[in-house]
């Protein structure tokens, strides 16, 4: 291939067009990193869930899925756990539950779903050398 032809592929490549499948198939990667954020009572901006109230955290505390956490974990039955998601967008993506998410949203905001910082590099750590294979893929065709 000459050094033109190259360039030329090289202009034509959309990085999200190839990370795109990438995340696809990090789906549950993704709703597993958020969900264990969450049972440490962190939000994707860093900052931790609000604090359960005394008499709900005694409840919370009976349960064998307490976490020693005075902070909600947004965990109680399972159901907004089991109902996370991951949408792929044309601009990033979008983590959210089918499960009372208005509700869980209202209570701590709208970062309960994402990824913190730190993950992010971890995620970026396993996308980047499959990304590299994509876009060698792409300047081979």
């Amino acid at each position: 291939m000459y050094i033109d032809e190259l360039i030329n592929k090289l202009d034509k490549i959309e990085p999200w067009n190839l990370l795109m499948p990438i995340i696809k198939d990090s789906e549950s990667d993704i709703i597993k990193i958020n969900q264990d954020q969450l049972k440490e009572a962190k939000k994707s901006d860093g900052t931790t869930t609000k604090a359960y109230k005394p008499r709900y955290l005694a409840y919370k505390m009976t349960l064998s899925t307490y976490t020693a956490s005075p902070n909600a974990d947004l965990f109680n039955k399972g159901d907004s756990y089991k109902g996370m998601f991951v949408k792929v967008l044309d601009d990033g993506i979008e983590i959210g539950t089918t499960s009372k998410e208005k509700q869980l949203e209202s209570r701590d905001g709208k970062e309960i779903f994402g990824i913190i910082d730190e993950n992010k590099k971890k995620l970026g750590e396993v996308w980047t050398p499959k990304l590299v294979e994509s876009m060698k893929r792409f300047i081979n065709q």
